[in-house]
């Protein structure tokens, strides 16, 4: 039995704004100097998996500063 409609196109954009998000991640780490960099590093190391790069505050700024809309 196949999936509503509606279910699917919710899924598609849940996918579409997933791979959104990964590009912009991706883009905000190549702006990174090697300062940055180190940093992000120790923050994931200590905090394990409880940190997020798309809630930090240097993403959200990044975001910001380059008018990027995720949803």
């Amino acid at each position: 039995m196949s999936k509503p409609i509606k279910n699917r196109s919710i899924e598609s954009r849940q996918l579409d704004n997933e791979v959104q998000q990964s590009k912009a991640i991706e883009e905000y780490m190549k702006t990174l100097t090697p300062k940055q960099y180190k940093a992000y590093e120790i923050a994931r190391d200590h905090l394990r998996d409880s940190f997020q790069i798309e809630k930090s505050n240097g993403f959200l700024g990044w975001v910001k500063k380059n008018q990027i809309t995720l949803l």
